[in-house]
């Protein structure tokens, strides 16, 4: 554009009013609200995980599944949320390296079209209670991909990553 830094506010002004315009919920500024239907995802997202042993001789005995969340082709609207739960054994810390790819079914992360997203990296200070389980999601949103883990605690941690390539 001519005037980047002009284009640049009136997309954050655009932003800031359609999430007051969700807030507030009210009839009067349905006009506020942004005119975007939902979308059809173009990659399939997921997270690495893994497993004991070697489950598959074929792959080299490697451990790094892929844990898909959500299918290319899958029609989203924002801010829907995939998510899983699981439970991890007696660790103090836990990593969640998320991929995408343009592959539909995929089993390993190190298969090619594999790209990854980014991490996000939590602390588990209560290796010690029983507590433990842990509800990891992936948030669509207008403009970014907001990846989440929250515990029974309610101890809540989340990373924000832009869409691969700005596109869904």
């Amino acid at each position: 554009p001519d005037y980047p830094e002009a284009a640049v506010a009136r997309g954050g002004v655009i932003y800031g009013l359609s999430i007051i315009s969700t807030i507030l919920d009210d009839v009067e500024f349905d006009i506020l609200k942004p005119a975007i239907s939902p979308r059809v995802l173009k990659y399939t997202y997921g997270i690495k995980y893994n497993w004991k042993g070697s489950e598959d001789p074929t792959h080299g005995g490697k451990n790094c599944r892929f844990k898909t969340l959500v299918k290319r082709g899958t029609e989203i609207t924002f801010d829907q949320t995939f998510s899983f739960n699981f439970k991890p054994e007696s660790k103090t810390s836990e990593s969640f390296a998320i991929y995408y790819t343009q592959k539909y079914n995929i089993e390993y992360c190190d298969e090619p079209g594999m790209t990854l997203l980014g991490k996000l990296n939590i602390d588990l200070p209560d290796v010690h209670l029983d507590n433990r389980r842990i509800d990891f999601g992936l948030t669509f949103g207008q403009y970014e991909i907001i990846a989440s883990t929250r515990n029974e605690n309610r101890q809540k941690h989340e990373i924000t990553f832009c869409y691969p390539n700005d596109d869904f």
